[in-house]
């Protein structure tokens, strides 16, 4: 009896580790969508790898976070897109992250990111232990979406709401280079 006890204890640790060193991993997913689809879909559950993909000197990133679930990022993402469409050939990078739940992944972001031909970055956050991460976005983020993080050479600027024409848009991101 003793040793069932001890062999399951055994059993059960080990697939705790095992769960635990595949969680915590640093490696972002990619999702291409299927073999037709357009979209690129990264997973990641570290905050620390959107922050590391970011961090060419010479580039701004406009980072947008949003959900599909959230009306007012919807609303909002149309504008994303142009603005990023006429930046394209500039040192400007448009990068998307979804905060949906993990669950629906397969069920409601994939297809809206298909039917909506979105072809920027996407990256989806699957940590839903928000307060572990928000900090290292802006320490002044309540956790609302939608928000816009603009970074570039180091400088930083944060804004938590909503965007309603492309021209607002562009001006909160032309504050970085001034």
């Amino acid at each position: 009896m003793r040793q069932y006890i001890w062999l399951t204890s055994l059993s059960v640790l080990t697939l705790i580790s095992a769960c635990t060193s595949t969680q915590n991993g640093n490696e972002a997913h990619v999702d291409s969508g299927g073999e037709d689809s357009m979209i690129k879909l990264l997973t990641t559950e570290d905050y620390n790898d959107i922050e590391t993909r970011t961090a060419t000197a010479d580039t701004t990133y406009v980072i947008n976070f949003w959900a599909t679930w959230c009306k007012p990022c919807v609303e909002e993402l149309p504008y994303f897109l142009d603005y990023a469409q006429k930046m394209r050939d500039t040192k400007t990078k448009m990068i998307l992250v979804s905060l949906d739940f993990p669950h629906q992944a397969d069920s409601k972001l994939k297809p809206y990111l298909e039917e909506n031909a979105i072809q920027e970055e996407v990256w989806h956050m699957t940590n839903m232990d928000y307060n572990s991460w928000l900090d290292d976005v802006d320490p002044s983020w309540s956790g609302s979406i939608p928000c816009t993080l603009v970074k570039r050479d180091g400088k930083r600027l944060f804004a938590e709401k909503s965007y309603h024409s492309v021209q607002e848009l562009a001006e909160f991101v032309k504050q970085i280079k001034s």
